[in-house]
């Protein structure tokens, strides 16, 4: 057990900074989530569509997310209703379908991901572990967006 006198072990001041590293990235989905009118659910789906080159099937979805298919059904729904999804014929299986994004999808992870990665860039200027600077530099850039107004008022690199 330490004390405020005793310095912090190495693993407790790593797991101190994968913390803080994942509340920044909380408090930046949320971010993102608020600035487009999503749910937190709904920019989830977004990324993990994203990873996956832009679309997967919905069972492949309700794996990541961790949800019932019902849930993901609702999620599904709205981002298909605001133009961000849509649901497209499996190739070869007309019982399946893929959810693939939307060029509106695409501005959504491409605003994201240039957000993300100035973040990453001024974490690397930073002479602090990088765990802590990264946390750093994703609260700094949650920040920036958080003053912007309106996701018309968004710049969307390629668009």
């Amino acid at each position: 057990m330490t004390t405020a006198a005793e310095p912090t072990s190495d693993p407790e001041r790593a797991v101190g900074e994968l913390r803080a590293l994942l509340l920044a990235g909380q408090r930046f989905r949320q971010a993102v989530a608020d600035h487009f009118g999503l749910s937190l659910s709904e920019t989830v789906v977004l990324g993990h569509l994203a990873d996956a080159g832009g679309q997967l099937m919905p069972s492949e979805l309700t794996e990541r997310m961790l949800v019932g298919s019902g849930t993901l059904t609702a999620i599904i729904d709205r981002l298909a209703h605001a133009g961000h999804v849509q649901r497209r014929p499996h190739t070869r299986d007309r019982r399946r379908v893929h959810v693939a994004l939307t060029s509106a999808g695409r501005r959504i992870v491409r605003y994201t991901q240039q957000h993300l990665e100035q973040a990453e860039a001024a974490a690397q200027q930073v002479p602090s572990p990088p765990l802590r600077a990264l946390a750093t530099a994703l609260h700094t850039e949650t920040d920036r967006m958080l003053h912007r107004r309106s996701p018309e008022s968004a710049t969307f690199p390629g668009s």
